[in-house]
């Protein structure tokens, strides 16, 4: 067995593995080895796992990419495996690709997952919310599917345009998006998506909703996002100013009615590094202590409007060249530091940061003590390598680490 100071993914998957061995599927839900032959017994082919939720003792979540469309492994202890039996029971027929009640596993597609009910009968769904589209030929091509939590899919005429669509029925030919929530969660999201549509145009249209599928209909935003028009070279310095006055206009929005952002996040995630890589335990929690020190409290006449999430993937650069966000599931009301510092800890750095920066000078000035925000903002994503499945997530971690070390100083 390597010493738990070994930071290579064997040796961190194995640690885990033999510390929590009531949880029989942990040994293939983080191995793509292991993995791919399991799917290969059943026909299937994995291309990659997509993300990766771990609660010790208890369960572990994969998202999977298989050849022939999403997937996502559920695997629970003995104590739970009631979960997996239902989850088989209720399936809708088909959607169940391996099941093993006795074992606390279960491999299928997003159909089966009975915490979403938009995503069980997806047609169903699109019925339900978009009637005028459903009954014209389209396509319906799932987006995301973070399971048991949330479900994305893009439902496109194949007689229309790529554009977003204005009208509740697709009239226009636009595509949609629906988004499945778990029920408990639903309502809040529903309620944050419309304060913020009252509060800046910089949000999609929501078009619809169906309480009993906890599903929401809203306009696909055409365009390109922003980190592949990075990639591609097609962004340069006047499309990230834009980006920055976009996001100074938001948080200069009247004061939202949303929750506050959440002050432990960056705590959590620091324990949670801890569990999963022990030897950086002393470190990770130094770094939170030093971080929950230099971040001054938001005080409440200085609180804005916040995406929650904000980072190159989460920008679309329209045709019409306006500036759009997606996914505001994170809305709140916080520092506007933040959402410049999430940027940052997500990647945006150089040139391309120093313009968004300037665009957002033209309107706003800069808040104060981005350095520290953008430190704690990489703590809060420390953990990321591990649940977006990165083959060498243990390195991964440990570089975010140092990055925000280097900003603390």
């Amino acid at each position: 067995m390597p010493s738990v100071s070994d930071t290579t993914t064997e040796a961190a998957v194995a640690r885990l593995v033999e510390a929590d061995p009531e949880l029989a599927a942990l040994p293939v839900a983080l191995d793509d080895g292991r993995l791919a032959d399991l799917l290969a017994e059943h026909g299937r082919r994995l291309r990659a796992r997509r993300a990766v939720r771990y609660k010790p003792g208890t369960s572990v979540v994969v998202t999977l990419e298989l050849d022939d469309g999403p997937a996502w492994l559920l695997g629970t202890t003995p104590a739970v495996t009631a979960k997996i039996a239902k989850t088989t029971l209720r399936a809708p027929v088909g959607s169940i690709i391996a099941a093993d009640v006795d074992g606390g596993l279960v491999l299928a597609r997003p159909a089966a997952d009975r915490d979403l009910p938009g995503a069980r009968y997806p047609e169903r769904t699109l019925r339900r919310l978009v009637p005028g589209l459903f009954a014209r030929p389209h396509t319906l091509r799932t987006l995301v599917h973070n399971a048991q939590r949330r479900w994305v899919a893009q439902v496109r005429p194949v007689d229309g345009g790529a554009g977003g669509t204005e009208s509740a029925d697709g009239a226009d030919g636009g595509a949609v998006l629906l988004r499945a929530y778990r029920h408990g969660r639903f309502r809040a999201h529903l309620q944050v998506l419309r304060r913020v549509g009252d509060l800046t145009p910089l949000a999609p249209p929501l078009l619809t909703h169906s309480t009993r599928r906890a599903t929401l209909a809203v306009a696909f935003v055409p365009g390109e996002p922003l980190d592949a028009a990075l990639a591609r070279g097609h962004a340069g310095d006047a499309e990230l100013r834009a980006v920055g006055r976009a996001l100074a206009g938001l948080h200069a929005s009247r004061r939202p009615y949303l929750p506050a952002a959440d002050a432990g996040a960056h705590g959590a995630s620091a324990r949670q590094v801890a569990r999963l890589l022990p030897h950086l335990a002393d470190r990770v929690h130094d770094l939170a202590a030093r971080v929950e020190a230099g971040l001054a409290p938001v005080a409440d006449d200085a609180a804005v409007l916040c995406h929650g999430d904000f980072s190159a993937d989460q920008v679309v650069l329209r045709p019409d060249g306006a500036v759009s966000l997606i996914d505001w599931d994170h809305a709140c009301t916080g520092a506007a530091g933040d959402d410049l510092a999430g940027a940052a800890a997500a990647g945006l750095e150089g040139p391309a940061l120093t313009a968004l920066h300037d665009g957002y000078a033209e309107l706003r000035p800069l808040p104060g003590r981005l350095h520290v925000r953008t430190a704690a903002a990489l703590l809060r994503r420390s953990p990321e390598p591990f649940r977006h499945a990165e083959r060498d997530w243990p390195a991964g971690v440990e570089r975010m680490l140092d990055r925000a070390e280097e900003l603390l100083g």
